[in-house]
């Protein structure tokens, strides 16, 4: 590639990530944040500047525990502030609301860097499924309204 062609690309890839939707971040293999989007500034109110280069785990126990109701236990099974070991399996998490963030339910995922500059780090996504939440509590308000009816019905 030639060099106007790697700025064409690094442009490219940032553009599409940086307005993601889904909130990344990128660590190192010592859990350093390389890099996040916009996304996670807004699912968790914090500023790149303030966490690129700083250690996610610390990250997470300072800021981001204290915004989730069951942040307990997804710091658990993160294994945050433990070892070097972070779930593979994906983990539900419930942000509250506040001046500076909008409620959201993310589902988090997160997956080892295999090669590159990178290897041995891990790319961290949350999805907003807060829509589907919502949904999903209609649904079940409605399930429980209609099982009283029917009681209600069979008396």
């Amino acid at each position: 590639m030639t060099i106007d062609e790697d700025a064409k690309y690094i442009d490219f890839i940032k553009n599409i990530y940086e307005n993601s939707k889904i909130g990344i971040f990128v660590l190192d293999p010592q859990f350093k944040v390389i890099w996040i989007n916009r996304a996670i500034e807004n699912f968790f109110a914090i500023k790149r500047e303030e966490i690129v280069g700083k250690d996610k785990r610390r990250i997470m126990k300072k800021h981001i525990q204290y915004i989730s109701p069951n942040s307990e236990n997804h710091n658990q099974k993160m294994k945050i502030p433990g070892i070097n070991d972070f779930s593979t399996e994906d983990i539900i998490c419930h942000i509250l609301p506040s001046d500076k963030r909008k409620e959201c339910w993310l589902e988090y995922c997160s997956q080892p860097i295999k090669s590159g500059r990178y290897t041995g780090g891990r790319i961290e996504q949350y999805i907003d499924i807060t829509d589907y939440k919502k949904t999903e509590k209609r649904n079940s308000e409605y399930v429980k309204e209609m099982g009283i009816i029917s009681e209600k019905e069979l008396n």
